[in-house]
């Protein structure tokens, strides 16, 4: 029975992990052996050496090899393996005070009433598994603040702290040690609760954020319209001009001059920021404005851009995309000098949308658990755009692959539409 009662706590162990973690995107077959290594060497610990510290050690150890599984900041694994390890400590200590009366002893199996404790403690933490379940923004809280992170998790490191305590003192109430855990876990479970609210706070900041982004995009589009509407109209009005002035310089043998004489007609179109015209305003909109922000700041950029009117992608994931990695890429290259270059190519075809940038940089990358983070001095916030384009890359089932030398940087994007 307690064979099969450990099972079961396997399937809870593996819906706790479903609190925090995605597993979309996994080796299934290392995430399946993980969980069977851990289920003998955890049902071997608890036969043979039954003491509170080993088994709790055992734990901590045997949820950090399994929350490898999944991709995740550091962070969110140590908040985790905290969290579900002070839970299964909590319920089984309250559920075996409050049903057996015995003195904290749940941890021995020689006891006759022990697999049916087990089975109890098991129910009612599937049970408690369900209710935090409802919870659905722990798994996209990546990017909570520094300070949230350290209280949160430091809450269930003392809690866990004190229950282990509790385990080895022998004079304290019985009365006295239910209340205490009880209140232990009540305080945790409104920890969870707050780490839920604190991620809804970060989503609906990210989401504002991006909005204030993608309207100043388009607010910069418009004026742009405007401007080369009224050049065009001013060309129209002295199209005849222009025509006798080339006319009479080509007459003269003078081609150059009539050349030279088109290129300023052609410059003073451009002048207006209307440097890409891809007929798709939401694209248009994000690469007008950074082109016209690398002009002012002597930056050389090259493109080569093929794509349709329309492309299956929402404007808010497009300018979330090219927004961000834009404005790192012209953020790096200006910490230069001089050879401010930045070639940038964008392609779409048969449903597969390429976004390639790549740019002069001064060498020096930011990594933070493996991944590459952005060097700007705001980097709370940059570090928020980078998060959203990894999640872009998710929701797509896309790829972003980043290479780097002492002197270039580049960043290819590619995801996967309906067409």
């Amino acid at each position: 029975m307690y064979f099969l009662v450990s099972i079961f706590f396997m399937y809870n162990l593996y819906k706790l992990m479903m609190l925090f973690f995605d597993n979309t995107k996994i080796n299934r077959k290392k995430e399946i052996v993980s969980y069977v290594i851990y289920f003998f060497v955890n049902v071997f610990i608890s036969t043979y050496f039954p003491m509170p510290i080993l088994l709790v050690t055992s734990s901590i150890i045997g949820f950090t090899l399994i929350a490898l599984n999944y991709k995740a900041s550091l962070k969110k694994r140590i908040l985790a393996i905290c969290f579900i390890v002070l839970l299964s400590a909590c319920v089984e200590t309250v559920t075996v005070q409050l049903i057996s009366g015995l003195k904290l002893q749940l941890f021995r199996r020689d006891q006759p009433e022990f697999n049916y404790m087990f089975s109890l403690v098991q129910l009612i933490l599937y049970s408690v598994t369900i209710i935090l379940g409802k919870f659905k923004n722990i798994k996209k809280g990546e990017q909570v603040s520094p300070l949230y992170w350290f209280f949160i998790t430091f809450i269930p490191l003392i809690s866990l702290y004190i229950i282990l305590l509790l385990m080895y003192i022998t004079d304290i109430p019985v009365f006295l040690a239910n209340m205490a855990i009880i209140g232990i876990m009540v305080v945790n479970v409104l920890t969870f609760y707050l780490y839920d609210r604190v991620s809804v706070m970060h989503i609906e900041r990210t989401e504002k954020l991006l909005l204030e982004q993608q309207n100043k995009y388009y607010d910069e589009q418009f004026k742009i319209m405007n401007s080369s509407i009224k050049a065009t109209r001013a060309i129209r009005h002295d199209l005849n001009n222009h025509i006798a002035i080339v006319s009479s310089l080509i007459e003269q043998g003078t081609s150059q001059e009539a050349l030279q004489y088109l290129n300023d007609i052609k410059g003073s179109y451009n002048r207006n920021g209307n440097y890409v015209q891809t007929g798709n305003i939401a694209i248009d909109s994000v690469l007008n404005f950074k082109l016209q922000e690398a002009d002012g700041q002597n930056v050389d950029v090259s493109f080569d851009i093929s794509i349709p009117d329309t492309v299956e992608i929402p404007a808010f994931d497009i300018v979330t995309v090219l927004g961000n990695l834009l404005d790192n890429a012209l953020d790096a290259t200006c910490k230069l000098e001089d050879n401010r270059k930045i070639d940038f190519q964008m392609k779409y075809d048969k449903g597969r949308f390429l976004f390639k940038i790549e740019n002069t940089y001064n060498g020096q990358v930011l990594k933070q658990d493996g991944i590459i983070l952005t060097t700007k001095h705001n980097s709370s916030n940059h570090g928020i755009g980078l998060e959203n384009v990894r999640k872009i890359v998710d929701k797509y089932e896309g790829m972003m692959d980043i290479e780097h030398d002492e002197n270039k940087f580049s960043v290819t994007f590619l995801c996967y539409t309906n067409d």
